[in-house]
């Protein structure tokens, strides 16, 4: 079964602001923009006009797929070691005045 394209209309249709957004979210629009960039960068280079070339939801989604998991881990991995800095640096300020009001 062949599904049509969501419309702004639908009254299924939400966004999310980006601080909504899953990681996981995230990654997959962040793969979408990486793929479109690449498709942009080949069409630069061979000189083709961007609006001339065929994107092929199979493959564009193939590589959103391949791409989704890597990206999220890598988002996955920045949230924890920006959550040690930040911990370290709230012990390291609480350290700091303590020290300073012996």
């Amino acid at each position: 079964m062949k599904t049509s394209p969501m419309s702004l209309d639908d009254p299924n249709f939400t966004t999310s602001s980006i601080e909504e957004m899953t990681n996981f979210q995230l990654a997959r629009w962040a793969s979408l923009v990486e793929a479109v960039n690449i498709i942009a960068e080949k069409a630069e280079e061979k000189s083709l006009k961007f609006k001339r070339i065929s994107l092929k939801q199979p493959a564009l989604r193939k590589y959103i797929e391949s791409t989704c998991d890597i990206i999220c881990r890598k988002m996955d991995e920045e949230d924890h070691i920006k959550e040690i800095r930040r911990l370290c640096n709230v012990r390291g300020s609480n350290s700091n005045t303590i020290s300073s009001s012996i």
